[in-house]
């Protein structure tokens, strides 16, 4: 039996599926497209504004117990913020808050940029974790999407976080 994948049609702006092409004279609303990911399950959700949240967690987990979590978030930054800026913001409030952070540009699928960061104890939880981010600019939203382990991520895993973030796109 296939698997289930969490379905999105409830969040605006974000999609699992390949939209249909706009017919003559219609206009298309770009969207995030997340690749399906099965035996993941949508965990938590909110929208305040222009400011959104999604979060994956594998099926059975939750996004308070969970050993990987794929977050989303979009918003609307001031005019002239750039991806890279975006993640380089990221990158340094994460490095604020787990102390000696390594954080390393990475190459995602694609040919995408990224970057990797990994926390050898996370204040909050004890534990060592490894986060993947790339930014995405769905004007005049921005975008940041994250594959987050509660764990030190090797080498296969670390190539599926990249081949992931990099099939994330706009459609």
């Amino acid at each position: 039996t296939a698997a289930a994948v969490p379905t999105l049609a409830q969040y605006p702006g974000i999609s699992q599926s390949r939209p249909n092409p706009p017919r003559a004279n219609q206009s298309r609303t770009r969207q995030v497209y997340i690749p399906p990911i099965p035996n993941w399950t949508v965990g938590h959700s909110q929208r305040a504004g222009t400011n959104q949240i999604v979060e994956w967690v594998p099926r059975g987990q939750t996004v308070h117990r969970y050993t990987k979590m794929i977050t989303l978030n979009s918003f609307v930054p001031r005019p002239g913020v750039t991806p890279n800026a975006v993640l380089s913001n990221f990158a340094q409030r994460y490095r604020a808050a787990c102390p000696r952070t390594t954080v390393v540009p990475v190459r995602l699928s694609s040919g995408y940029s990224g970057v990797r960061m990994d926390c050898p104890r996370n204040p909050t939880t004890g534990r060592p974790e490894t986060v993947f981010a790339r930014a995405l600019s769905v004007y005049p939203a921005m975008a940041i999407i994250q594959y987050m382990t509660t764990y030190v991520t090797m080498p296969t895993e670390a190539a599926q976080a990249r081949e992931f973030l990099g099939r994330v796109g706009i459609r």
